[in-house]
């Protein structure tokens, strides 16, 4: 809280007139949340101070301990807040809302597991991957609650919804159809030949500066590799629950290894979505961007303009992603390896022991993880290179049940 002061400050007694607040924040663009969050401060100092007015607030942006803040004032209206507020209020009163999954709220909630439980049983649209909220909004609006509604909707409607659908409307349909007949719906989209990958790629970072710390690669079956950043080594290598362990003096050393291990084996390099792309743009020198940038392969997006995955989205993933994806095909994760915050945190111990080195065993957690990771993404692939092969062999829907089963005897 920060106390403003009267106009006069050679007064030996000074009384602040009000408190405001300042919300301080690492990263250096304000978020939607960033703002809500001050709003809500806004809100409660001034309820607590009794002011009529609406108190201004600071936003200090970048505020991380090795340059100055840009700092942000924030000063509109709370109207709109107030509102919100008021209006949460009376749905809490009220009769419960439609069943939606809000992916970076939902896990945190008691009630998740029974929202779940009513999707499913009623087969409610929420449970389709990709719908924003809008879209939602606008088809309960038209009388469209249930899944079997929207393979029946005529593609007119599907076109008027709010917000851009991914690859067309079309493909609403046939993630409807997808849930409803718990079978895989090819897109029809034509898409080009999958290219060949040699190598899968995935990666963890610091999920405050997004500035990677770990790279596990995965190959053919058994071939596997893990690159960690270590200021305190100089390129060593070790083993882990036998796993080669590379042990990187900074991110840059790490993007090299990427490259060369890429180029002893040949093909393309596989990864889930935007984040690695963006992550090799900002933290590799340009030299190895140049080189590696081409053999990126997004297999998130070559999965999804060729078909469509009967994956619901959940109160704990969105249906799309690639844990939801490979639990589908039959991979699993142990216990101490299903979620990013139990290897960051195994890292964050083990990079602070005088000798980290000596400690390697501390680092388990996290190997784990990238391990079973990784190897999902190669299984997600390999079930993908079959299906699209079988469709093209057989000029229709080939018997996804025999390549599922095959995915899931891969180590994931």
């Amino acid at each position: 809280m920060r106390c403003s002061r009267p106009a006069d400050p050679h007064r030996y007694h000074v009384r602040c007139r009000f408190y405001r607040p300042v919300a301080i924040v690492l990263h250096s663009r304000p978020t939607r949340w960033d703002r809500l969050l001050l709003d809500a401060w806004r809100w409660l100092v001034g309820q607590t101070q009794g002011k009529a007015i609406d108190l201004p607030g600071e936003l200090w942006l970048g505020a991380s301990g090795n340059g100055p803040a840009l700092v942000k004032r924030q000063s509109a209206s709370l109207a709109l807040f107030t509102a919100q507020v008021w209006r949460a209020a009376i749905i809490a009163t009220g009769e419960a809302p439609p069943v939606w999954f809000d992916n970076d709220h939902c896990p945190f909630c008691t009630w998740r597991t029974a929202c779940d439980a009513a999707a499913h049983e009623t087969r409610d649209i929420a449970l389709l991957p990709g719908l924003s909220r809008r879209q939602g909004i606008a088809l309960r609006q038209r009388g469209i609650h249930r899944i079997e509604q929207v393979v029946t909707l005529e593609p007119g409607v599907l076109a008027t919804l709010p917000d851009r659908l991914p690859y067309g409307s079309e493909r609403l349909r046939l993630q409807a159809q997808a849930l409803l007949s718990d079978q895989p719906q090819p897109t029809g989209t034509g898409a080009p030949q999958l290219p060949h990958v040699g190598f899968f790629l995935d990666i963890e970072s610091d999920p405050l500066t997004r500035e990677p710390w770990a790279f596990g690669l995965a190959g053919a079956p058994g071939d596997r590799m893990i690159i960690v950043v270590d200021p305190t080594s100089n390129g060593r290598f070790t083993t882990l629950n036998g796993v080669p362990l590379i042990l990187a003096p900074d991110v840059r050393e790490g993007w090299r290894r990427v490259l060369a291990a890429v180029q002893e084996r040949g093909g393309r390099l596989a990864h889930w979505g935007e984040a690695e792309r963006l992550m090799l743009e900002q933290s590799a020198e340009p030299s190895v961007y140049r080189k590696l940038a081409p053999l990126l392969v997004d297999a998130r997006r070559e999965l999804g303009t060729r078909v469509v995955l009967p994956t619901p989205r959940l109160s704990d993933q969105r249906g799309g992603g690639l844990k939801a994806i490979a639990r589908w095909l039959g991979c699993t994760w142990s216990p101490g390896a299903d979620h990013w915050t139990l290897a960051w945190e195994a890292y964050q111990r083990w990079v602070q022991q005088p000798s980290p080195l000596a400690a390697i065993e501390m680092l388990a957690p996290a190997i784990v993880y990238l391990v079973a990771d990784v190897e999902a993404l190669a299984a997600v692939w390999r079930w993908l290179e079959a299906f699209v092969g079988s469709i093209s062999a057989n000029d229709g829907l080939p018997d996804w049940r025999a390549y599922r089963d095959t995915a899931a005897t891969l180590e994931c």
